[in-house]
């Protein structure tokens, strides 16, 4: 459920009420019904989604020089 009294950037990042089918997209070797979809899946910003799925970057796999989870 989104929450109503923040604004639609920072609303993004939770799970929709509604489903829509957009553009499906497939992203770093996944398929996703939307960008939005891709970008909460993976935990990345919402632009940096779709910048990659519009240019066709990193369908496959991640990219060469990913970010690596530091403990």
């Amino acid at each position: 459920m989104q929450p109503k009294d923040q604004p639609t950037h920072i609303r993004i990042k939770y799970e929709p009420t509604q489903k829509q089918t957009q553009t499906e997209c497939r992203l770093y070797g996944k398929d996703f019904i939307n960008m939005a979809e891709a970008a909460r899946y993976w935990g990345i910003s919402h632009s940096w989604a779709v910048e990659q799925i519009r240019k066709g970057w990193n369908t496959e796999s991640f990219p060469s020089k990913a970010r690596k989870k530091y403990k």
